[in-house]
């Protein structure tokens, strides 16, 4: 299920966007006689899509192997999940430094500035530290600062050319790429799809309810009773404010994309004698009544 992900970017999202919007003029169109008589399908039709939301969202797909097993935690930051997107994280820092470890167990240690001699410790007497020196150089030293031998520099030297050469090549396939590329992962398109698929919700929302307060909650309501559920049940899947966030928003979008096809239908197809739609909010006058001679 995971790899819809792989086919999230702006084609498709505009598309889902464009799907949501004609359900709306449709839905809106339907409506237009009678609203009030309208709601009580789309009550139905709503709560047989949170039955499925709730359903598949909550299902333990892939996560058999953890139940009982996981630790149930609850993840408060919301903005925690966006560090893994390319370019909003630390993504850019988090090759300045690194180590590899060689066949004969010792370890080559890269850092542009030199890893300084009070943290180089005893158990690292047999590793190579490497740092940038005058020029493109590189100048290789042991534990205590001193000069290995020429096969040892040789090697440490062409240990972090190989690494540096692989990070070139894939922060170049990253920025190749752009920001909805896979090479880099898919936080991003993990964040927009649990966006839309928010957004129906708020669709139904906005012609199952009355009122604002019932058209705009409901969306985070189902999201918040998602992520409980992934908490409590059994397997111990975590609950993540960050989805509770993106869920709402797409919810809201749903909601404003209703409303904003109840104004154009209103237009397209306006009540009898220019009557305002009831959903606008406008006072109902009180009917006139005959005079008695």
């Amino acid at each position: 299920m995971w790899t819809v992900l792989f086919h999230v970017n702006p084609t498709t999202i505009a598309l889902a966007l464009g799907l949501c919007l004609a359900a709306a003029l449709a839905f809106a169109w339907w409506r237009r006689p009678d609203p009030a008589r309208f709601r009580g399908p789309m009550r139905k039709l709503l709560a047989a899509a949170a039955v499925v939301y709730l359903a598949v969202l909550v299902a333990p797909i892939g996560a058999a192997e953890s139940y009982g097993n996981s630790e149930r935690r609850v993840v408060w930051d919301p903005m925690l999940s966006f560090q893994d997107i390319p370019g909003v994280g630390e993504h850019a820092d988090s090759y300045t430094e690194f180590g590899q470890r060689l066949d004969d167990g010792r370890a080559v240690r890269y850092a542009p500035a030199g890893v300084p001699l009070e943290e180089r410790f005893p158990e690292d007497e047999d590793d190579l530290f490497v740092q940038d020196g005058p020029g493109d150089t590189l100048v290789v030293t042991d534990s205590e600062g001193g000069t290995p031998t020429p096969g040892d520099v040789a090697l440490a030297e062409r240990t972090v050319t190989e690494n540096l050469a692989w990070i070139a090549e894939y922060d170049a396939q990253l920025e190749a790429e752009g920001p909805w590329g896979t090479t880099g992962g898919v936080a991003l398109q993990e964040r927009t799809l649990n966006t839309l698929l928010f957004v129906p919700i708020g669709v139904v929302a906005f012609f199952a309810f009355g009122s604002w307060p019932a058209r705009v909650l409901f969306g985070p309501a189902l999201s918040l009773a998602v992520e409980a559920a992934q908490w409590a049940l059994p397997w111990g899947r975590l609950a993540d404010t960050g989805d509770l966030m993106v869920n709402s928003v797409g919810a809201v979008v749903g909601t404003l994309l209703a409303a904003g096809a109840v104004g154009v239908v209103a237009v397209v197809r306006p009540g009898p004698s220019g009557a305002p739609d009831p959903e606008a909010g406008s006072p109902e006058e009180e009917p006139v009544r005959p005079a008695r001679g």
